[in-house]
């Protein structure tokens, strides 16, 4: 076969790969080899270029489905009114004197600003977010402790052991915290191991722990679990919800509380 031929074959063996671990999540070099009848050797060089592009995630023995992953920069942009909503209303929840972890992520960076606004001193702060340390140190009254790991350029994040182990070492009073994705059955998602590991260890480390998503994560799946319903105290939301979803927080023994953008109190006020 000529080299045009090949590595069209390649394309196209490549394509069907990320088609069929999009649909079943998780395939194993040995079951992609027999359905597309080719070498595991093949198929381990076609999993790491998937890789290499950021498609995949490869595992011991196989590969799973990567979801796409925005960056900060283009999350920033997105439901800012419905975030800063959420941030000012989680504020209410600070006292002076103690000890937070504010996790990755747009919606707690608004949180960030709102505290340094505010006049809630003296605050310790634990997180592993660069841009949120990075909006809090411009009060040196507010005491910013960031974990060590491996840096994730796209959130402006740490990961990784070191950084797991960080969480597993303290105790804050409590955590803030943001998902991509709440469901009934699945609870808070996110769309990265390493991630969704060091939000599972920060909520592990606070006696309250507060949730922070806007209106389009509700009914979303992401890619893996960091905790259950009942494993959070609260969560605040722009989201009117439902009876349904009221049922399903009172029974998980979790608060709900609407965090009303200026849009909502303008239509309250011509009631």
């Amino acid at each position: 076969m000529n080299r045009v031929g090949s590595m069209a074959d390649r394309q196209r063996r490549v394509k069907k790969i990320h088609q069929l671990l999009q649909e079943a999540i998780f395939f194993s070099v040995q079951e992609l080899s027999e359905r597309l009848g080719v070498s595991s050797m093949t198929i381990r060089r076609d999993l790491d270029h998937l890789a290499e592009l950021g498609l995949i995630q490869r595992l011991h023995g196989g590969a799973m489905w990567r979801e796409p992953e925005q960056s900060l920069g283009q999350r920033e942009h997105l439901h800012i009114t419905e975030k800063t909503a959420i941030a000012e209303e989680a504020l209410a929840r600070i006292r002076p004197g103690e000890t937070i972890a504010l996790d990755s992520g747009t919606t707690t960076a608004k949180l960030a600003e709102c505290i340094v606004a505010s006049d809630i001193r003296p605050l310790t702060v634990i997180t592993h977010a660069l841009n949120v340390a990075t909006i809090l140190m411009a009060d040196p009254r507010i005491h910013v402790h960031v974990a060590g790991g491996d840096l994730r350029p796209g959130t402006a994040s740490l990961t990784g052991p070191r950084c797991r182990r960080f969480f597993q070492e303290v105790h804050v009073e409590r955590a803030f915290m943001t998902a991509a994705g709440v469901t009934r059955d699945e609870g808070l998602t996110n769309s990265n191991f390493s991630e969704a590991e060091i939000k599972s260890a920060m909520r592990e480390a606070a006696d309250e722990v507060h949730v922070l998503v806007d209106g389009s994560k509700w009914g979303q799946r992401s890619m893996v679990s960091f905790a259950h319903l009942t494993q959070v105290h609260e969560i605040i939301s722009d989201l009117e919800i439902d009876l349904d979803w009221t049922m399903i927080l009172h029974q998980a023994g979790v608060r709900f509380s609407h965090a009303r953008t200026a849009s909502h109190l303008l239509g309250e006020g011509l009631q």
